[in-house]
């Protein structure tokens, strides 16, 4: 295994249609967040590829941040940074891009949710929409079941970004 370089020459650029298995690789190593199925990641990249952005590190993947939604309604799918690359800003690197395309695309609102334990998510994104005067307000909370595994439940915190 080579050393990691403590610094390294970042850059964000837009998800391209059929880097589905690349957007899928990252969320594996980017524990906590949840792995979804091929297919899912497949829609994501071929009908919302323009709204998502990978970040790259000396060349080489090392985040993503994927959101989906339709006329004027967009929501925060998942960010994802590998363990290494966090605590750099690079998380801000990412939001800076999907909230330009927002911006440019005419939107108002974005929508995002965070589990309630997921402090550095929280913080990360309240310390982002005070830096560039977004206003972030709670909007909600859901509960999620599953009937195939009932032992499943999942709550999450809604929170909507005013651009």
């Amino acid at each position: 295994m080579r050393p990691i370089p403590s610094t390294f020459s970042y850059q964000v650029r837009q998800l391209r249609q059929g880097e589905s298995a690349l957007m899928r690789r990252l969320a594996h190593d980017c524990p906590p967040l949840d792995l979804h199925t091929p297919y899912t990641y497949w829609v994501i990249s071929q009908f919302f590829a323009d709204s998502c952005f990978v970040l790259e590190a000396d060349g080489q993947p090392a985040g993503f941040i994927s959101s989906v939604g339709r006329a004027k309604t967009w929501f925060i799918w998942q960010v994802g940074i590998l363990s290494q690359h966090r605590g750099r800003g690079n998380s801000g690197l990412l939001y800076d891009a999907l909230m330009s395309w927002a911006v440019a695309a005419g939107l108002e609102r974005v929508g995002l949710t965070i589990a309630p334990d997921n402090v550095a998510s929280r913080a990360s994104i309240e310390a982002y929409c005070t830096r560039h005067g977004f206003d972030l307000s709670r909007s909600g909370e859901i509960s999620l079941t599953d009937l195939v595994d009932p032992s499943f439940h999942e709550q999450e915190v809604r929170y909507t970004i005013s651009l």
